[in-house]
């Protein structure tokens, strides 16, 4: 390998290592502003994060909770699309 290859390959590291850091901030952010939303309380939504694209998993008991956690997430920092791949399972209904 030429001494230029392992320099791009080394100066790459540290800003392939920013990226995930910030990735990982996005998606704890993210998942920590679901966790504390009223209407989706016990409706656990996992959040995967990768240039750009924020990806919601999980279920929710109506389309309208699924709604919610895509809005509350799209203006989170670093944020440029959400993907919603959230499932509604409306048999998990509260009787509350």
């Amino acid at each position: 390998m030429s001494p230029a290859l392992m320099t791009e390959s080394a100066s790459d590291r540290p800003f392939n290592r920013k990226q995930a850091i910030q990735a990982r901030a996005i998606q704890t952010e993210s998942e920590a502003i679901l966790s504390r939303n009223s209407h989706l309380l016990n409706q656990p939504i996992f959040c995967s994060f990768h240039e750009g694209t924020l990806i919601l998993q999980g279920r929710v008991r109506s389309y309208h909770s699924k709604q919610i956690a895509q809005t509350i997430v799209a203006n989170v920092a670093g944020v440029v699309q959400v993907v919603n791949q959230i499932e509604v399972d409306d048999s998990r209904k509260s009787l509350d």
